[in-house]
């Protein structure tokens, strides 16, 4: 059964917002290779563009879904700068359950600043090849 989006006020059509979490997609769709071809050109906003037709949304529906406008999610598809956002991709990885590293995205690991490095792993803070003598030297 088909969605009737058309809003019968003004005849034009109208977005439809799924009730409920979005429904997993098949795995064969991140072998597809409208996908593998978006990945190996980094264009996440494709990656986003083939989920979103796969979950059967319009550009519009999504961003009312996500909290985004219809021509956020269009620049996002046509990769402008926003398609490298994480406060875009992120929510819409999420919401759609596409596998992160195929928007570049790493797992959910919280990240530390440069300086903590040392502290946290000095062999790798020193570089290849370096030996670590003691503990690392705190300045401030």
């Amino acid at each position: 059964m088909a969605l009737d989006r058309t809003d019968p006020t003004s005849g034009k059509p109208d977005a439809v917002v799924p009730r409920g979490p979005l429904p997993p997609l098949p795995p064969s769709l991140w072998a597809a290779a409208e996908v593998r071809d978006a990945v190996r050109h980094r264009s996440p906003g494709a990656v986003v563009a083939a989920a979103r037709r796969a979950h059967g949304l319009r550009q519009d529906e999504l961003g009312a879904l996500a909290g985004f406008s219809q021509s956020a999610i269009s620049r996002l598809e046509a990769g402008s700068n926003i398609a490298y956002d994480l406060r875009v991709l992120r929510p819409l990885q999420r919401l759609m359950g596409i596998p992160a590293h195929l928007l570049g995205l790493a797992d959910d690991t919280v990240p530390v600043e440069a300086r903590q490095v040392r502290a946290l792993a000095p062999d790798f803070a020193a570089g290849p090849g370096a030996v670590v003598a003691g503990p690392p030297v705190r300045s401030g």
